[in-house]
């Protein structure tokens, strides 16, 4: 979980099937993704 700083939302992340999503607490959409290779 991410404490809003500068005007951004509080969000959190998820790593899945290597794609990690940041979403949005006040409305859970998805803010980015990005793939990660191992």
């Amino acid at each position: 979980m991410s404490i809003p700083k500068g005007g951004y939302a509080a969000s959190y992340g998820i790593l899945d099937d290597n794609v990690l999503s940041v979403i949005a607490l006040n409305d859970q959409s998805i803010i980015a993704q990005v793939a990660i290779n191992s």
